[in-house]
């Protein structure tokens, strides 16, 4: 398994490279930069923790809601074309906190933040998707995961250290990576998918194509469960820490939960990726959603801190599982001229399940007393959970939606046609996912 994955990191080529840095390199940018956002708003500017709340709601709101538009548009005009304009349009944003004192200036650029990540989102997941093969796919969304997480991870860090100078170096920084990794993809990222002679199909074929697909609503459906599971790790899981750790000790007992979180998720995908092109897709997405739901019962039973951080390393190890899984699923349904439209679809869910997730979890929480009424709100999370695994199990995802044939414009001259990443020999995966 080992030499497995040597040989797909070998097959890599610098195309690719460029955007597994990126993974690395927006994450690390983006969580350098908002947690610092509420105390830029009311330490620096004087503003009440309302307005820094809503600063932060309008830049996540925008990015999660706009997936789906950015995504078709993406397809429509070229998947690298969007991937550069949405990394400048982050940049401008990040830059525009520096002069804005008002809440207004503020809100706009948190909205210029959110429209970067919108842009940029769907096109590099399709443009990795477009380049691997059915045998590499999942591998590769695992390393995906993994450069992720290692950029929430250290952009937190370095936005801590940059804050003890000056609040908004962090945001230069941040500006600076992005434009960096801006500049690495117009130099060496040439095709994701869409820049080749075939043609782009037109935006009323590509709507029709993703609203058609019963296949895909059926995984965006799956998709919000799923994310209202996930969402509970930023609401209901660091309150039930300050619960059972006192308010005294509440912020650190929540800090503490999300450096369980991150340090195991980086150890379990490390250990992940040999096994995972073994493993099915729609076997690991279900099982991930299990896990991820048995956490959360665990941690809303728990009834002392170290016991919740062991309910967090169960909800860890569905999160890795679950998250490469998912992309993958989405690789595999999607016909290859529409790929950054069907993430987009999967944008859309997340947005639906984070926004139904917050909700259900502060209900959740306000039941976790003990007796059996805690034990009935708890469980509906595990059935929530139970219906992701079965139906993802029990359902064929290797029937795409019809490829998106006729009213397709030239896409413009022919480019070196992507390689593929990995040995063309190797036996995919026994799900076909």
């Amino acid at each position: 398994m080992t030499g497995r994955v040597g040989a797909i990191v070998r097959a890599m080529d610098r195309e690719l490279w460029v955007l597994m840095a990126g993974f690395f390199a927006t994450n690390a940018g983006y969580f350098m930069v908002i947690p610092l956002v509420s105390i830029y708003t009311t330490r620096d500017l004087g503003l009440s923790a309302a307005a820094a709340g809503l600063v932060v709601a309008v830049g996540v709101g925008v990015q999660k809601s706009l997936g789906l538009f950015t995504g078709l548009l993406a397809d429509r005009l070229g998947r690298r074309r969007m991937l550069l304009a949405g990394l400048m349009v982050r940049v401008a944003g990040l830059l525009a906190f520096l002069p804005a004192r008002g809440l207004g200036g503020l809100l706009l650029a948190a909205a210029l933040v959110g429209l970067g990540g919108a842009t940029f989102g769907p096109p590099i997941r399709a443009g990795l998707a477009a380049r691997a093969t059915p045998q590499n796919r999942q591998t590769l969304f695992v390393g995906r995961s993994l450069a992720n997480n290692l950029g929430a991870t250290v952009g937190p860090l370095l936005g801590a250290v940059l804050a003890l100078y000056d609040t908004r170096l962090a945001f230069i920084v941040s500006a600076l990576a992005h434009a960096a990794l801006a500049t690495a993809a117009c130099r060496w990222v040439r095709n994701l998918g869409t820049e080749d002679g075939t043609g782009r199909p037109t935006l009323p074929r590509l709507f029709r194509t993703v609203a058609a697909d019963r296949l895909l609503w059926r995984f965006g459906a799956l998709a919000v469960l799923f994310t209202v599971l996930y969402s509970q790790l930023t609401l209901t899981l660091p309150l039930r820490a300050g619960q059972l750790a006192g308010t005294a000790a509440a912020a650190a007992a929540a800090a503490s939960l999300f450096t369980v979180n991150a340090l195991s998720s980086i150890a379990m995908q490390a250990v992940w990726i040999p096994y995972s092109a073994r493993v099915p897709a729609r076997t690991a997405f279900g099982a991930g959603a299990l896990l991820c739901a048995a956490g959360i019962v665990a941690a809303g039973l728990a009834p002392s801190l170290p016991l919740l951080y062991g309910a967090v390393v169960v909800f860890t190890a569905g999160e890795i599982l679950a998250f490469p899984a998912a992309d993958t699923l989405v690789a595999d349904i999607s016909p290859p001229a529409s790929l950054a439209s069907y993430y987009g679809v999967f944008n859309l869910a997340w947005a639906v399940g984070a926004s139904a997730g917050s909700v259900l979890g502060g209900w959740a929480l306000s039941g976790a007393g003990a007796g059996p009424a805690a034990v009935a709100v708890w469980s509906g999370f595990l059935a929530a959970g139970l219906a992701v695994a079965v139906v993802s199990q029990t359902t064929r995802w290797t029937s795409p939606a019809p490829a998106v044939p006729a009213e397709t414009e030239a896409a413009g001259p022919a480019t070196t046609a992507p390689a593929t990443t990995g040995p063309a020999t190797t036996a995919p995966a026994a799900s076909a996912a």
